[in-house]
């Protein structure tokens, strides 16, 4: 005699909430338009070279005094070394700018990673969180965990309210209208310098 088999129901499991942006273009630009000056500025430049130079110079006296019989008509190509370092810096800021670092936000932690460096933290550490939005396309998170603020840039694209659900501490605030009386009064003062300048 045939039994009767009863399925049970399937059991759904709660997909674990989760995140995933990379940085905005925005916040990438004016990163490097801090670290130019301080990296291609004439000061920074003049001042590599000028160590360059005393350090390459004192090396060769050094070398010539303990190897007298040492011979250094080479050592004038060490000079290529101070452009292939400003060539290096060049590659690395046009890298920043094209490839964007990537955020990662999930139950356990939160995580930043550009190339080979990042940061990485457990929710559980965040003693505070922020999210400002200063107008549709610029929005900022920024928490406070192990005593480091550390401040990310949100894309338009990303689910606020899921960030907000996964994590719950966060205070909003709305600096839109801030913003925007602010980006006024310097469209104003950029016109008329512009008007003066054509005058």
């Amino acid at each position: 005699m045939a039994t009767a088999t009863t399925e049970l129901p399937k059991v759904r499991t709660k997909e674990p909430r989760k995140l995933k942006w990379s940085i905005p273009r925005w916040s990438r630009a004016r990163d490097l338009r801090k670290l130019a000056p301080i990296v291609f500025g004439v000061g920074p430049i003049v001042r590599i070279v000028g160590v360059s130079i005393i350090v390459g110079v004192a090396i060769c006296v050094g070398v010539k005094l303990a190897i007298p019989q040492i011979q250094l008509g080479f050592a004038w190509k060490a000079l290529f070394a101070i452009p292939a370092l400003f060539a290096y810096l060049g590659v690395w800021f046009l890298i920043h700018l094209l490839v964007p670092g990537q955020v990662k936000i999930n139950e356990k932690y939160i995580s930043h990673s550009t190339g080979q460096s990042g940061w990485r933290v457990n929710l559980a550490d965040i003693e505070s969180s922020r999210l400002i939005v200063f107008s549709p396309d610029y929005i900022r998170l920024i928490i406070r965990a192990n005593g480091k603020v550390r401040k990310l840039a949100v894309p338009s694209t990303a689910d606020l309210q899921l960030l907000i659900a996964i994590l719950s501490s966060t205070v909003v605030f709305d600096k839109r209208r801030q913003f925007a009386a602010a980006r006024s009064l310097v469209d104003t003062a950029r016109s008329s310098e512009n008007a003066g300048e054509i005058g």
